[in-house]
C-alpha cells in the first residue's frame, strides 16, 4: 500500500513538471534569432567556395550526413539529412561572394521553420563568417526545450567544423 502511494506521488510530480514545462513554453516567444561568428585568416574566395558548396558540406561538417539536389524549376533546392531528421531548403543568393540564405521549406504540420543567413565580412585577420538563424518553433514543449538547451548549438557546430576545415580551432562568438 505504501509503495502505491509513493508511486502515485512520483507520477503526480512528473505530470506537474511536464505541465510546468508546457506552460513555460507557452510563455516563451515562438520566434527566435541567434547569430554566431568566427574570424579566420582566409581569403574571402576560399571561405565562400566552401560555404557555398552545399552538396560538399557533409565532407567537413559531421552532423550533416547527406545532401542531395532536388529538381526544381529555376530554384536551387537541397534535401539535407542530419541523423533521423530530413528537411528541404531553398537557397537565395542575396549578395554573391558575401551572403546567401537557406530557407526551410515547411509543411502545414511542421513544428519548426526559418532560415539561416550566411555572411562574410572583412576582418583584421582575414574574414569573419557569421551564420544567423531566424526561426520559429510552434510546439510550446519543443520551444522551452530549445531555450533550455541553447539556440546556438547547430550554428556553433557548423562554424567550428568550418574552422577545422581550414586547419584551425576556433570557438564561435555569440552576437545575438
Amino acid at each position: 500500500m505504501r509503495s502505491t502511494r509513493i508511486l502515485s506521488w512520483i507520477a503526480g510530480l512528473m505530470l506537474l513538471a511536464v505541465a510546468l514545462l508546457y506552460v513555460a513554453g507557452l510563455l516563451t516567444p515562438r520566434d527566435h534569432r541567434a547569430r554566431s561568428c568566427i574570424s579566420l585568416n582566409q581569403p574571402a574566395e576560399s571561405l565562400w567556395a566552401v560555404m557555398r558548396d552545399i552538396e560538399g558540406t557533409p565532407a567537413w561538417w559531421p552532423e550533416l550526413t547527406r545532401v542531395t539536389r532536388v529538381d526544381s524549376a529555376g530554384r536551387e533546392r537541397w534535401r539535407e539529412e542530419m541523423g533521423d531528421w530530413t528537411t528541404t531548403v531553398t537557397v537565395e543568393e542575396t549578395a554573391p561572394g558575401s551572403e546567401f540564405h537557406t530557407i526551410i521549406e515547411v509543411a502545414p504540420d511542421s513544428v519548426f521553420g526559418g532560415r539561416w543567413i550566411y555572411r562574410l565580412t572583412p576582418s583584421p585577420v582575414g574574414q569573419t563568417a557569421c551564420v544567423t538563424e531566424e526561426g520559429w518553433i510552434g510546439n510550446p514543449a519543443f520551444r522551452i526545450i530549445s531555450r533550455l538547451m541553447g539556440q546556438h548549438g547547430n550554428l556553433d557546430s557548423y562554424l567550428t567544423a568550418l574552422a577545422r576545415r581550414f586547419g584551425t580551432e576556433y570557438r564561435p562568438e555569440h552576437l545575438d
